[in-house]
């Protein structure tokens, strides 16, 4: 497995919190993904920052093997904190006085999160779902069957 990684940042969490690195990196398979990486062995998390994004922490939905996971991302802290420790260009959580660098120009991500409400008259939540997932809306709009169903109640 081939991970792309975007950004890796240590938290110290906090006086009493147990410290952790956050991690943002690409998974060619499973696409844009958060893993939260604590100092003991196997305390490893990871989402989908999708899914994140509509509010989706469900186990089995949104949840990923953090033990197939974590040689990988251990590595990326690992070598991140090397190159910071050897590169001119210097960290800050190891040098939080750093001096003013050059200007450059960097890419920012952004999660835009959108939650929109619909009517769909059924019999029951799971009814409403699948009239929904074909377009029987009580306000019909393109953009509305792009969505993922995040939760159905009654009104």
């Amino acid at each position: 497995m081939t991970l792309q990684f975007q950004s890796i940042q240590y938290h110290r969490n906090g006086i009493s919190g147990a410290p952790f690195h956050a991690l943002l990196f690409r998974d060619p398979e499973q696409g844009d993904m958060l893993g939260v990486v604590f100092d003991e062995p196997y305390h490893v998390a990871v989402f989908n920052l999708s899914k994140l994004a509509l509010g989706n922490i469900a186990f089995g939905v949104n949840s990923w093997r953090g033990d197939v996971y974590e040689p990988l991302l251990r590595r990326a802290i690992a070598n991140a904190a090397t190159t910071a420790e050897d590169s001119e260009e210097e960290s800050p959580r190891i040098n939080p006085n750093r001096k003013e660098s050059p200007m450059k120009t960097y890419r920012v991500t952004v999660i835009v999160r959108v939650v929109e409400h619909y009517e769909v008259p059924a019999k029951s939540p799971h009814e409403a779902q699948e009239l929904w997932a074909e377009g029987r809306l009580v306000h019909t709009d393109e953009s509305a069957l792009e969505g993922i169903v995040l939760k159905v109640e009654a009104l």
